[in-house]
């Protein structure tokens, strides 16, 4: 199969029954996050570290079918959210990469303290980095109107809030459709967000 994410791919989403769109997602999808997730693992083997690869499953979904999916590159054998990992994932509108620090992870309070001290350094990303504030949700902030003090006090003071950040490509934009484009793209967003991804895990190391 092309190692791409085309208009077929985006289709997944349209499948409404819960078998229907799972077996889609395990069809059309999780092949290509087998593939750039090891891509992942390899570009942070460069940096001197060992994540495993994490597949979502989806397996509590018995009524609603999933609404995005995605792999996470990081954590222990166990899990991942519990601490700061990357993920690669795909919803109806767009695919994302991005640093991910969701669902309460270990240390959630010191990681953002310690990225209050990175704010010039956030601030000095490039234009098309994005932030998504809640993983459920489609929404996002463009790096232009992304107030970091105002983020990442939510972070440190929010018992639920979430900081994922990185870059998107939306359905039907062009790098989607080549393999080497999207490799490229995911290594270029790897190595803007990496200092924070380094930060965040001597706060929070794992196992």
């Amino acid at each position: 199969m092309k190692l791409i994410f085309d208009q077929y791919v985006f289709e997944t989403f349209q499948i409404e029954s819960v078998e229907g769109r799972m077996t889609a997602i395990q069809e059309r999808i999780q092949p290509l996050f087998r593939y750039y997730g090891e891509e992942i693992q390899k570009l942070l083997a460069e940096q001197g570290l060992s994540q495993p690869i994490h597949i979502a499953k989806h397996l509590r979904r018995k009524t609603h079918p999933a609404p995005n999916t995605w792999v996470a590159i990081g954590g222990d054998k166990r899990g991942y959210k519990k601490y700061p990992h990357i993920e690669l994932g795909i919803n109806p509108e767009y695919v994302f990469i991005t640093l991910s620090i969701i669902d309460q992870p270990l240390n959630e309070i010191e990681i953002a303290q310690g990225f209050s001290q990175m704010t010039t350094q956030f601030q000095n990303l490039p234009s098309d980095i994005i932030i998504i504030p809640d993983h459920t949700q489609l929404a996002f902030i463009k790096q232009d109107e992304a107030d970091y003090h105002i983020i990442l006090n939510r972070l440190e003071t929010v018992k639920k809030a979430e900081f994922m950040i990185g870059r998107l490509a939306f359905n039907g934009e062009e790098r989607l459709q080549n393999q080497e484009a999207i490799s490229s793209w995911i290594r270029d967003t790897l190595l803007e967000i990496m200092p924070f991804y380094l930060a965040a895990l001597k706060i929070s190391p794992t196992p």
